[in-house]
């Protein structure tokens, strides 16, 4: 989401795998010049998929997330069922 909370098209991806993949991708690009200071995962129905995504979070950032939660019901409309979201804090 972009300052004015508008959705931004991140990429293409074809599978849920590939775009967490791509997430993932970007989240270590950014922390190469930022620090995470603070994280939580987010989901739509997919607290598996949420809880996966922490794991692999902690390997790239040493921090634990400070929550997951469901995702925001308008979010999850458009996004969809299964779907899930990192949100950063940086710091320079």
């Amino acid at each position: 989401m972009d300052g004015q909370g508008k959705s931004l098209l991140f990429g293409n991806t074809f599978s849920q795998r590939a775009s967490l993949k791509k997430v993932m991708g970007h989240i270590a690009k950014i922390s190469r010049q930022k620090t995470v200071w603070n994280y939580i995962v987010l989901h739509a129905h997919n607290p598996e998929g949420a809880e996966e995504t922490a794991k692999k979070m902690v390997l790239l950032t040493g921090k634990n997330a400070a929550s997951i939660v469901d995702i925001s019901p308008v979010i999850g409309m458009h996004a969809g069922s299964g779907a899930i979201a990192i949100s950063l804090l940086l710091t320079n």
